[in-house]
């Protein structure tokens, strides 16, 4: 899906919303398949009532309206990377679930899903509710542990990262990214695994995180690091 980046870029451009080669390609036309069923299911159970709602909003967080296919087939992508497709049932928490479109295509794949994020965002609450997943109310911070959070998971995952305040001087070093990932070793079952997914860094002078984090990660007993420092994943012994 990577390699298929630039290839997007360039259809948004032509105003295409896929472009020819991407759409053509055997892992895209796998997501559209999956992702079909998921599209025409939110939007029965949530997803146009709740933009109804938000019509006149003037709210950047608009946009998890206005192209849902593209929204469903990028959250079936990453529970395709997290192999969390064509699996048996697992249960997933999910760490800033923002509008929930990823943890209700892991209940459509049969996962027990559980979310956790603050409650900053209307539309992104009304979201939830409508869709009626379970969600835990916290602000994830630096040093500070996530609360109860019921019976052990098989996987945590954490998507397009911005609790680590990673477009501020104040983004999380290895200190508190080994603290954090402690957290969620303790909240995991034998085998478990965590897939982090970091934003960009737009105001920093690296993409992902800082080097001195990728380098803790790297030496991390379970864990694997993307080449592009985009992605973690950390495996517990079975």
């Amino acid at each position: 899906m990577k390699a298929l980046k630039p290839l997007k870029k360039i259809g948004k451009q032509l105003g295409l919303r896929t472009p020819v080669l991407m759409a053509t390609s055997p892992h895209y036309r796998r997501i559209r398949k999956l992702a079909q069923p998921i599209i025409a299911n939110i939007r029965r159970d949530a997803v146009d009532r709740v933009h109804e709602l938000h019509r006149d909003s003037t709210d950047g967080y608009t946009k998890y309206f206005h192209d849902l296919d593209w929204n469903i087939e990028y959250v079936v992508n990453e529970a395709i990377q997290a192999d969390l497709v064509n699996v048996p049932p697992q249960r997933v928490l999910d760490i800033g679930c923002g509008p929930g479109y990823f943890l209700y295509a892991l209940q459509q794949f049969g996962h027990d899903v559980v979310g956790l994020d603050v409650t900053d965002t209307e539309i992104f609450n009304d979201l939830v509710r409508e869709l009626r997943l379970p969600r835990i109310v916290h602000r994830v911070e630096a040093f500070q542990a996530m609360p109860p959070t019921g019976e052990k998971f098989d996987v945590i995952t954490a998507l397009g990262i911005v609790f680590d305040m990673h477009r501020t001087p104040d983004i999380w070093g290895p200190k508190q990214w080994e603290f954090f990932l402690n957290d969620c070793r303790s909240r995991l079952r034998p085998g478990g695994r965590v897939f982090l997914r970091f934003n960009p860094a737009t105001t920093q002078k690296f993409d992902f995180i800082r080097d001195d984090v990728a380098e803790m990660l790297r030496k991390m007993p379970g864990g694997k690091l993307s080449e592009s420092k985009e992605i973690f994943l950390l495996t517990m012994p079975g």
